[in-house]
């Protein structure tokens, strides 16, 4: 599970699921704990076995397995077709890879090897408007000593990164970038890839087209970190206000769930893109529609054209995270999201065990 909604959710569970287990039992002081959730010992024996026993079911990233090899991520010596011959099997796997932060940064790495500067940029592009969100929903559940393998292999990378990109501002950018995925997935580690930057130079680098407004991803969500929404909302407004931007909506969708911009052509295009993901059938893109929904002037005007969402759509959302619960999907954000809309059930707790 991720590390952020797993602490959320320790916190929030032993708040209301001992609460109510309270109130069963009048003997509160004598408790089962089983993974940090305490239970009353008149719990069943039966419900106590499944909890201890049930297990997460991880698919295969082939990407995350890469950095967890100590030996990939340095400086590769030898001849160009000596490195070609190493790197090519790996790249050809990851470029059938669904690409997220793991998948894109060794893409990035191998290629910088190869001096394939073309490639490299691509790829740079790509994570740079990564939806970090999406992270969620890849099983990258490590252990201790397998998170150390990763930081190290990381950080061997963007330290090769540093000295081949020849502009600084793409490095820093990738650094900000990863230091958002650790905030997402591993917060504990995300101060290895720390930015020193002024509110003013945020604000000045923010404005420059080359390497700020085309990038609202990377921008937008400083803003909205260090100054105020209205700020960062003008920031988005003028980038919105790019031909190329404007092109790639489908790629910054998330960042809609803070603004719905003034743009009429913009907001027929991202209800356009709203009435997909609620017709998919991935727990990313249904998710996201459920995030865009928060977002209370998209929901009046998607409402328009389906009248279904007039109303609350407690039902809808409940549902939807009880399917990511059955299918074993990113489990302890499915929960975090049963609870935030008071789904407080403690049959829900057996899925948070390892």
């Amino acid at each position: 599970m991720t590390l952020k909604y797993q602490l959320e959710l320790t916190s929030v569970l032993k708040n209301n699921v001992e609460a109510c287990l309270k109130t069963k039992t009048s003997q509160p002081s004598y408790w089962y704990d089983i993974h940090g959730i305490k239970f009353p010992l008149n719990t069943s024996k039966d419900y106590l076995a499944l909890i201890a026993s049930k297990k997460s079911k991880l698919n295969k990233n082939i990407a995350l397995e890469l950095f967890l090899n100590n030996s990939l991520f340095n400086d590769v010596p030898g001849k160009q077709n000596e490195k070609i011959h190493l790197f090519a099997p790996m790249l050809e796997k990851l470029e059938k890879h669904t690409p997220d932060y793991f998948s894109l940064l060794a893409q990035i790495y191998f290629y910088a090897q190869l001096g394939n500067q073309a490639k490299v940029n691509f790829y740079l592009n790509q994570i740079y408007i990564l939806d970090l969100h999406s992270n969620i929903f890849s099983p990258n559940i490590l252990s201790i000593e397998q998170g150390k393998k990763v930081i190290e292999n990381i950080l061997a990378t963007t330290k090769y990164l540093e000295k081949y990109l020849e502009e600084s501002i793409k490095y820093e950018m990738l650094l900000l970038v990863t230091k958002r995925f650790f905030l997402k997935e591993y917060e504990e580690f995300a101060h290895f890839f720390d930015v020193e930057r002024s509110l003013h130079s945020l604000r000045e680098e923010s404005r420059k087209i080359t390497s700020g407004l085309i990038y609202p991803t990377i921008w937008f969500p400083l803003l909205l970190e260090r100054t105020s929404l209205n700020e960062a909302v003008d920031y988005l407004e003028k980038a919105l206000q790019l031909p190329i931007v404007k092109s790639q909506i489908q790629n910054f969708l998330w960042l809609f769930e803070y603004h719905y911009p003034r743009d009429e052509q913009l907001r027929a295009d991202i209800l356009k893109l709203v009435a997909e993901l609620n017709d998919s059938h991935f727990f990313y893109q249904k998710d996201l529609f459920f995030r865009l929904m928060e977002n209370i002037s998209i929901k009046n005007h998607y409402s328009e054209v389906n009248q279904k969402y007039k109303r609350p759509i407690f039902v809808e959302k409940r549902a939807f995270y009880l399917s990511m619960l059955e299918s074993n999907t990113a489990v302890s954000y499915a929960i975090y999201n049963l609870l935030f809309i008071g789904d407080y059930n403690l049959d829900y707790i057996h899925w948070l065990s390892d």
